[in-house]
C-alpha cells in the first residue's frame, strides 16, 4: 500500500523539552487529503536542489513494495505504522525533478538523552550512484553546526545495487536499530531531521524509512533487549526464545530474534550469566517520549 503524504511545509513548532512528538509515526496528520497520510507533528522539507520544491514523498505505510527490485519492508520495526521517505516524485511529478526528501521538527536534548530507533534503506539504483539515507541533528541557532547521528547512515555502496538493508540484517527484517548518547557539551536545540538524498543522477529512486524514534532517559546498562526504555516481559521473551543458544551458530537460535542482544555478557551463549543481568534492572521503566 503505497500511502502518500502532501502537506504545506510551515514552520517548525517550538521543541518540548526531551521529547521526539509521534516518533513512533502512529498518528497521521488530520489535515492531509484522504488519499495521504502525513506523520502528525513533522515538517516536510523538500531537497533544495529538486526542480520541482512543492513535492517532498514522506508518507505513512504499513507495508511496501519496492518499485522494479525484488525487496520489501514487510512490517513496521513496531506498531502498525513507520515513515517512508522517497527520492522519487508524486505521479504527476517526473522522478528526475525529485532530488530528495526530508522531514523535521525541534526538540531540546540534554546531555545524557540516548536517542533511539530503528531505520530501513531500500534503492531501486545501481553502482557508483550512492544515494543515501540517515538521521541528523542541527542546531536550531546555527544551520553550519550539524552532524549525523552515528549508526543512521547507509547508501548505495552499503546494501549494493538494487538492494536494501534485509541484505545486511535479514533476521531483523531489514531493521537496523540505532542508540546515540548526547554528551553534556551537546545539550541544547536541534532540529532533527530524517532524510533520503539522490547522490548523483534522479532517475531511479531511494527509500529510507524510519520508526520507533525515540529519547530515553537513563536507558539500563542490561535487559532493555528490545529497545522500549524498559526491562520487562517482553525482554525476557527474547531471552527465553533464545536460551542456551549459541550466538556463534544462526542453526541453534531462533533467526526471528537477534541473538547477539541477548547475550548481554558477550560470552556467545545466552545463559543464566545474562539473566542475571537483566534481572538487575527488572521491571525498571525509564522515561521516554
Amino acid at each position: 500500500m503505497f500511502i502518500r503524504c502532501f502537506i504545506i511545509c510551515a514552520v517548525v513548532q517550538s521543541a518540548v523539552f526531551g521529547v521526539i512528538q509521534n516518533g513512533r509515526f502512529e498518528v497521521a496528520d488530520p489535515n492531509s487529503p484522504p488519499y495521504l497520510v502525513a506523520p502528525l507533528h513533522w515538517t516536510r522539507v523538500p531537497h533544495p536542489q529538486s526542480n520541482y520544491l512543492d513535492d517532498c514523498y514522506a508518507s505513512l505505510h504499513t507495508d511496501f513494495d519496492s518499485p522494479n527490485s525484488g525487496w520489501r519492508i514487510s512490517h513496521p520495526q513496531e506498531g502498525q505504522y513507520f515513515v517512508l521517505l522517497s527520492t522519487g516524485g508524486f505521479d504527476n511529478v517526473d522522478d528526475r525533478n525529485v532530488k530528495g526528501a526530508a522531514i523535521s521538527q525541534e526538540v531540546f536534548l540534554s546531555g545524557g538523552d540516548i536517542i533511539m530507533g530503528s531505520y530501513f534503506f531500500g534503492t531501486t539504483d545501481y553502482r557508483p550512484f550512492f544515494d543515501f539515507g540517515r538521521i541528523t541533528l542541527e542546531r536550531t541557532d546555527d544551520p553550519n553546526n550539524w552532524f549525523v547521528i552515528p549508526g543512521t547512515y547507509c547508501d548505495v555502496a552499503d546494501v549494493d545495487s538494487y538492494q536494501s538493508t534485509h541484505y545486511i540484517s535479514p533476521e531483523t527484517n531489514g531493521w537496523i536499530s540505532f542508540t546515540y548518547a548526547i554528551e553534556p557539551n551537546q545539550a541544547g536545540s536541534y532540529f532533527i531531521k530524517c532524510e533520503v538524498i539522490d547522490f548523483s543522477d534522479t532517475i531511479y529512486p531511494s527509500f529510507y524509512a524510519v520508526d520507533n524514534l525515540r529519547v530515553c532517559y537513563g536507558v539500563p546498562l542490561y535487559g532493555d533487549l528490545n529497545s522500549d526504555c524498559a526491562v520487562d516481559l517482553g525482554d525476557f521473551t527474547i531471552l527465553s526464545n533464545l536460551w542456551l543458544a549459541d550466538c556463534t551458530d544462526p542453526n541453534t537460535y531462533d533467526p526471528n530474534f537477534v541473538c547477539a542482544r541477548a547475550d548481554i555478557n558477550l560470552d556467545n551463549v545466552v545463559d543464566p550469566n545474562d539473566l542475571i543481568l537483566m534481572s538487575e534492572y527488572w521491571l525498571t521503566n525509564y522515561k521516554a517520549d
